[in-house]
């Protein structure tokens, strides 16, 4: 447990490093209005849009670990999730999928998937649409991972790759449409 506990640490440490670096050689395009959401002071809390009215872009700020999180609406319901663009996919622990409204019944798990803390099963699903702010995907990728094997929503390049970019910069992360 303290093994795989300190090998997720060191890769997300790793992604936290590399990540504002490469994002700054690929910068999304210029363009349009912004709507800005920024990250609340208490750890943890979702990111609130601003007083900038309805543009096209939305940010993030990053955390005081590094991470850049938000609420994210998925198939209609907020869904609290980490941007993880080291995963292929939208990663939803079980629960999560429930909640958004796939059965137990529909979910099968017989997908192996490499993970932090190792290999696991997933179900794939397709998320209809998912959303932050004015940025929305329709159609998206994703997995099903067991509670057990996953504790939080990981949103991943399934997503990113369907918007029209996202670049960090300063300490924020754009995401736009």
């Amino acid at each position: 447990m303290v093994r795989n506990l300190l090998i997720f640490s060191g890769f997300m440490a790793f992604i936290a490093m590399a990540l504002p670096d490469y994002l700054n050689r690929n910068p999304a395009p210029a363009g349009g209005h912004e709507q800005v959401l920024v990250a609340n002071e208490r750890a943890g809390a979702p990111p609130v849009p601003s007083s900038q009215g309805g543009g096209r872009d939305a940010y993030l700020q990053q955390d005081a670990r590094g991470h850049f999180s938000g609420t994210f609406t998925i198939n209609g319901r907020p869904v609290e999730g980490m941007i993880d663009t080291g995963a292929s996919l939208i990663a939803l622990p079980e629960s999560v999928a429930r909640r958004i409204g796939f059965s137990p019944a529909t979910l099968n798990f017989n997908h192996p998937v490499s993970t932090a803390n190792g290999q696991t099963m997933s179900a794939r699903i397709t998320l209809d649409r998912v959303e932050i702010g004015p940025v929305r995907a329709f159609g998206v990728q994703a997995v099903v991972i067991r509670d057990e094997a996953l504790s939080s929503p990981l949103i991943g390049m399934s997503f990113l790759s369907k918007i029209s970019g996202y670049s960090v910069s300063s300490g924020r992360m754009k995401l736009s449409s």
